[in-house]
């Protein structure tokens, strides 16, 4: 056995899941896009925040972290995933190929879309460079508009798409295409997965350390230490389903070990320049998130863990998380829209243009994802999706009746479905 569990799959019964717990990822998905929202209208007000150490870039520079959002979605990608994975012994239902149709169809074409209401916005509406966070998705050109629609933007910068959110798209797509290979060629070696864990976090520091390597800086563009975070998420569903108090400490202790030295890795690069959301700094809040997702998903009926997940698993939260990939997609047009148009009315950037600018700018996303979701991301659902969804109407019902009476018997034995990733 070690860190990750036993090393090789066994067929076991999935345990009986609490029907509250598959609704704090959705809690958790809608919280982090919302961050990310956040994150983007403050870079809206404060472009340049480095270099203007007023008391309000300071005092709400926390407001400005939308990196370690991204972190967290690619962790509760990873758990999601792992959920259908481990319930099929470390299957995909289907095969590899099926993986990646599924999940092409369920990322891509939402993305294709939002790349072109961008790219069309950044040619007209919003092609005037005003000094904020937008200026870097406009410049656009058919070569950058064409390697964002073939998800190669991590792999050759040929310019923007009409949002500076995209990135992060294709590194999430070869993620699967990467997972699609594990299947593929790994799945009987579980214990070279740690390894696969250490390689990454490994790269992310070689690339921090040379960025202009030729071939390191096209590998730290890749993200590697993201990919180190998803197999950290598939871990973590595995424990999940499958209880092992020794091997969930010793993951857990992983965690830990990997955290801190990546936190010293941080602190050593930062040294020589001071980027508080470098990729490097995936590899300490990354087995953080980790850690957060795990203790949710074994939290008992009381107690912090438990509060927690019942306040991720609120309706309001679940439907953010429902529609986060929408919100993440096009949120970037939408602040710059509101800026525009509202917020450059108020004055010079100060706490005033921020309130109005978060407040304004995140009610003005919320809606349009959920008008995009409606008319364009929902297309791409599969039923399976839709079952989850409606499943997860009635676990929030039985959630709320927890402390009041005991579930169904015939409810309380069904496994339940995650609700497929969003991100």
């Amino acid at each position: 056995m070690n860190a990750f569990g036993r090393g090789t799959w066994t067929r076991r019964k999935p345990r009986v899941t609490d029907p509250r717990r598959v609704l704090f990822l959705d809690g958790l998905r809608g919280l982090s896009a919302c961050y990310v929202v956040l994150s983007h209208c403050w870079s809206t007000v404060f472009p340049a925040a480095l270099g203007i150490p007023t008391p309000t870039v300071v005092m709400t520079a926390w407001m400005g972290l939308g990196r370690y959002a991204v972190a967290m979605f690619i962790v509760l990608s990873g758990y999601s995933l792992g959920q259908v994975l481990w319930r099929n012994d470390g299957r995909w239902p289907g095969g590899a190929g099926a993986f990646l149709r599924g999940r092409f169809r369920r990322i891509v074409p939402p993305y294709w879309a939002a790349v072109a209401i961008g790219s069309v916005l950044g040619l007209t509406l919003l092609a005037r460079p005003v000094g904020t966070l937008w200026d870097g998705a406009i410049a656009i050109r058919p070569s950058g508009v064409l390697t964002h629609a073939l998800l190669l933007q991590d792999v050759y910068w040929a310019g923007p798409a009409g949002s500076t959110a995209f990135w992060s798209l294709a590194i999430e797509f070869h993620i699967y295409l990467a997972l699609a290979l594990v299947l593929i060629l790994l799945r009987p070696r579980v214990r070279w997965w740690p390894a696969l864990v250490v390689v990454a976090g490994g790269l992310t520091v070689a690339g921090a350390l040379a960025p202009g390597h030729p071939v390191l800086g096209v590998v730290a563009g890749m993200q590697p230490g993201l990919y180190g975070l998803f197999v950290l998420g598939l871990v973590a569903a595995r424990l999940a389903l499958r209880p092992d108090p020794v091997a969930r400490h010793r993951f857990h202790t992983f965690l830990g070990v990997i955290g801190g030295i990546g936190l010293v890795a941080a602190a050593a690069t930062s040294l020589r320049v001071f980027d508080p959301v470098a990729p490097v700094h995936d590899l300490w809040f990354g087995p953080l998130a980790v850690y957060v997702v795990s203790r949710l998903s074994s939290a008992g009926s009381t107690g912090a863990w438990s509060a927690a997940v019942r306040m991720l698993g609120r309706p309001r939260l679940v439907w953010l998380g429902t529609i986060s990939y929408s919100l993440y997609l096009t949120h970037a047009f939408v602040i710059e829209i509101v800026f525009r148009a509202v917020t450059n009315r108020v004055g010079e950037p100060g706490p005033l243009m921020l309130a109005v600018q978060v407040v304004v700018g995140l009610a003005a996303s919320i809606a349009f994802a959920a008008l995009f979701y409606h008319l364009v991301e929902r297309r791409f659902v599969s039923k399976a999706h839709d079952r989850a969804g409606a499943a997860a109407v009635e676990r929030r019902r039985l959630a709320l009746s927890w402390r009041r009476r005991p579930a169904p018997a015939a409810v309380a034995a069904e496994p339940v479905e995650p609700v497929e990733p969003t991100r």
